[in-house]
């Protein structure tokens, strides 16, 4: 959606405008990390890993960390969730710290690892308190489904069966490199103004590269009366027409 954005800003009258198209995958992939804020901490789905050294932490950690100090994080790697999509954020005094615990959990195959830099001081600047004595030291990790989200085992059987319909709201080239048998290619930013090819009376699934578009479409598509839900999974597609789901 970034080129439609950008073009946006042409029509406003801004003459050095970009889009960067890889978006956050492309950074990533880069080897970049993301960062976290104090609010997503507080209220996500996470795994918080307090970087510190364990006397450091006793004077006040963030509530629900867990104590890893930096140079024991690889002795923690088969105590890490078996999902690997799970949101795991790191923060330290050590900017230093930070990259390299981001660095090697994706090593490990975690996507979605990110930083809170400033730890302490930035939760404390938002009026959050603090937690006294040994931070945990044992990671404890339940995944929750998100509202509307299918399951991939849902997902598959609905596809078999014919009862719903996919939608692929990823890029029309995305679609082309690989797509699921009969799937519906309508661009996340095209869902909206072409809603009315849908029939409000089917059950509709959307996907695309990692569940954040399809969440999106999901969005868009259930605030106009039809009966939607979305997936959150990472999609291969092989040259002979199978593919994996990526959980």
């Amino acid at each position: 959606m970034s080129p439609k954005s950008a073009g946006l800003a042409v029509k406003w009258g801004y003459k050095n405008t970009r889009a960067y198209i890889e978006g956050e995958p492309g950074w990533k992939k880069a080897g970049h990390y993301t960062i976290s804020t104090a609010d997503f901490i507080k209220t996500g789905n996470i795994v918080l890993v307090d970087l510190r050294l364990p006397e450091v932490v006793k004077e006040g950690h963030i509530p629900g960390a867990v104590g890893i100090p930096s140079g024991a994080l690889a002795e923690f790697q088969n105590k890490f969730p078996s999902y690997q999509r799970a949101n795991i954020v790191f923060y330290s005094d050590d900017t230093k710290d930070l990259n390299e615990a981001v660095k090697t959990t994706r090593t490990w195959g975690y996507k979605n690892t990110s930083a809170f830099p400033g730890g302490i001081d930035v939760w404390k600047q938002k009026g959050y308190s603090l937690e006294k004595g040994p931070a945990a030291t044992e990671i404890d990790y339940t995944r929750t489904v998100s509202p509307g989200e299918v399951s991939i085992a849902d997902f598959e059987k609905a596809m078999k069966s014919g009862t719903a319909v996919i939608i692929d709201v990823r890029t029309r080239t995305e679609h082309e490199a690989g797509h699921f048998k009969g799937a519906l290619n309508i661009p996340v930013d095209e869902v909206a103004s072409r809603s009315n090819e849908l029939f409000k009376d089917k059950t509709i699934l959307t996907y695309c590269e990692t569940g954040v578009r399809a969440e999106m479409a999901f969005n868009i598509l259930k605030n106009k009366g039809y009966t939607v839900k979305f997936l959150k999974a990472e999609p291969v597609f092989n040259p002979d027409g199978t593919y994996k789901l990526i959980p």
